[in-house]
């Protein structure tokens, strides 16, 4: 029988392995999203000597530009670079894969995190948001490693593992604010514990740990001169940014999204999305269940505690912010298959003990995971084909015009900014909190002292509104080339 359970195995992972490359294949050729383009061109500003906070608005820490910044400076302002930068996500990517694998190996044994990477390679959230240009499948990928690295430290009883992982769990924290509520959590679940057994050695190095991350990265602001404005721009406008755009909780779960599953219908991963928060919390049950049956808790299970904590705190703060964007959803459905896993996992081992049960339930999960599979495929395979080549041909219209060092307005990718605002990749000025547009200066005046060299219009009505004497300015400070929406400088 064990020869058959183990062909099953073989044959579930030979199909994971399958979905898998079909999400990668989706993840790297889907359509680029504004928010991708305009976090490469953030990092192409910092590569150019542009002062992030104080010469152009961002409402992240410049970590992940940093992290970016080598392959654009290396592979160049084109679009191949943008690609290369989609292929460095897929790279986290995996490296999350490995370090969820071994996470849930430690908690819960092989069988439960190879049953995570089938469950996860499902989801049609991961397919569109794990690989796209963005702070947050950084911060993840790091978050995990602090995790790990406290899983170590655990085993160990090694105060130094806890340290390195506080540090990472800092710097998650400081890629964006995301992880913030999971990471307090932590702190709360170890500070009980600690509180507990009257030792605090373990949690003293975890909160230094993470302290170290953010009074470098303060101090860098600090000497700089900055420190105000990177603090209101990325602890204080950033939230109300978030809180400024309207997408409630549970739009993207709407049927026949191609956007979200690749096809315009309700397919079997639309059923999917819907299932695994139930299965999530069945998982969830059972983990918590375990650790407080126990007469002693032992340090291990306080990692399986932190593991669920971050699970559905991330879930329920998605209830209480206005703008839930796909991106929002990356971190709750990363951890839903993880505790889901374990519920497959643990009915199949504890609540089956009649061999033949358990043959004919692993048959049924393997038909059912066939099922699924196939309508992941397609719908991978279908949202692989969605893609924008109007805008990588509109950029390169603009860069065979615009030189590379020619300042624009509004900004367009891998060109120097003339506003301090990079409007033009992301949302138009309406969309931004009123107590930070009233803050701005006037584009015009500011236009003049940076020398803009060029303007792009596409709606003169938008310009006008950012300032109504926009029209005029136009028309005596630049004239247009041929009949393109681009206009340069009078000399």
């Amino acid at each position: 029988m064990r020869v058959k359970k183990n062909i099953l195995l073989i044959f579930s992972s030979l199909i994971a392995l399958l979905v898998g490359l079909t999400v990668i294949k989706s993840g790297f050729q889907y359509t680029f999203d504004a928010d991708e383009l305009y976090h490469a061109q953030q990092a192409f500003l910092i590569i150019k000597g542009f002062e992030p906070y104080t010469q152009f608005f961002i409402n992240h820490s410049v970590i992940f530009h940093w992290f970016i910044s080598p392959v654009i400076l290396f592979g160049g302002t084109n679009i191949d670079t943008i690609y290369a930068l989609r292929a460095l996500m897929i790279v986290l990517f995996l490296l999350r894969l490995l370090f969820s694998f071994m996470i849930i190996k430690k908690l819960f044994g092989k069988i439960a995190a190879l049953f995570f990477i089938f469950l996860l390679f499902l989801d049609p959230f991961n397919a569109m948001t794990s690989m796209q240009i963005r702070p947050d499948n950084l911060m993840l990928t790091v978050y995990l490693a602090g995790l790990l690295v406290m899983i170590k430290g655990v085993n160990l009883k090694s105060p130094a593992h806890f340290f390195i992982s506080g540090l990472l769990l800092g710097l998650s924290f400081l890629i964006t604010m995301k992880m913030a509520p999971s990471i307090l959590a932590i702190f709360i679940i170890f500070g009980i514990y600690s509180l507990s057994i009257r030792k605090f050695s373990d949690l003293i190095c975890l909160i230094i740990g993470f302290i170290v991350p953010l009074t470098i990265y303060s101090l860098i602001y600090l000497f700089n001169g900055s420190f105000p404005l990177m603090f209101q721009e990325v602890f204080i406008d950033s939230p109300k940014l978030i809180m400024s755009m309207y997408a409630p909780f549970g739009f993207l779960y709407q049927p026949y999204n191609a956007y979200i599953f690749g096809t315009a219908d309700k397919p079997l991963t639309w059923v999917y999305v819907w299932l695994i928060p139930l299965w999530a919390a069945i998982g969830t049950y059972i983990a918590v269940a375990e650790v407080f049956s126990k007469k002693i808790i032992e340090r291990i299970d306080l990692v399986k505690l932190v593991l669920v904590a971050t699970l559905w705190i991330q879930w329920l703060i998605l209830f209480f912010l206005n703008g839930v964007f796909v991106q929002y959803y990356l971190i709750y459905t990363w951890f839903m298959p993880m505790v889901a896993g374990y519920f497959y996992y643990y009915f199949l081992k504890n609540n089956v003990k009649n061999i033949t049960l358990q043959n004919i339930f692993s048959v049924i999960f393997f038909i059912l995971f066939i099922v699924f599979s196939v309508s992941s495929i397609k719908g991978n395979l279908a949202h692989a084909k969605i893609s924008d080549k109007s805008t990588p041909e509109l950029l390169k219209s603009y860069w065979k015009i615009i030189p590379e060092n020619a300042r624009v307005f509004p900004s367009i990718l891998f060109r120097p900014i003339t506003y301090t605002v990079p409007y033009g990749l992301i949302a138009q000025p309406e969309l931004l909190p009123s107590s930070m547009r009233k803050k701005l200066p006037p584009v015009i005046d500011v236009l003049e002292a940076n020398k803009a060299d060029y303007i792009i219009v596409d709606d003169i009505n938008v310009l006008n509104k950012l300032d109504n004497r926009f029209s005029s300015y136009l028309e005596e400070k630049f004239s247009r080339i041929k009949d393109g929406k681009i206009y340069v400088r009078k000399k």
